[in-house]
């Protein structure tokens, strides 16, 4: 196998990140700051508030991931999910100007 080869394994692609989901690089992400008056989840977050993501608790949260404890890679085979930050179904990297910039 050979580096241009990666694009071809989907299933191989798929128990990587199967295996940041189960095991994240860190289990909370990077503070961020909100720059403006925003509303997650029924709570008032005022501009300014310095909080952290949570990653461990959303790649197992069961509203998410149907068997969250389970390693299943084939649950991402029709699933397209990224892992640099834009689908927050999981986050092992980071996203937003925190991103790890090896990703």
């Amino acid at each position: 196998m050979i580096e241009s080869d990666i694009s071809n394994l989907s299933y191989l692609q798929c128990t990587v990140k199967e295996s940041m989901r189960l095991h994240p690089p860190t289990t909370l992400m990077l503070p961020q700051r909100a720059n403006s008056h925003i509303k997650i989840g029924g709570y008032d977050i005022p501009e300014g508030t310095i909080f952290h993501v949570n990653v461990w608790a959303t790649v197992l949260h069961p509203s998410i991931w149907d068997d969250p404890l389970e390693f299943k890679p084939e649950r991402l085979v029709h699933n397209n999910v990224d892992i640099k930050g834009h689908d927050f179904r999981m986050l092992p990297y980071g996203a937003g100007r925190r991103l790890c910039p090896a990703v």
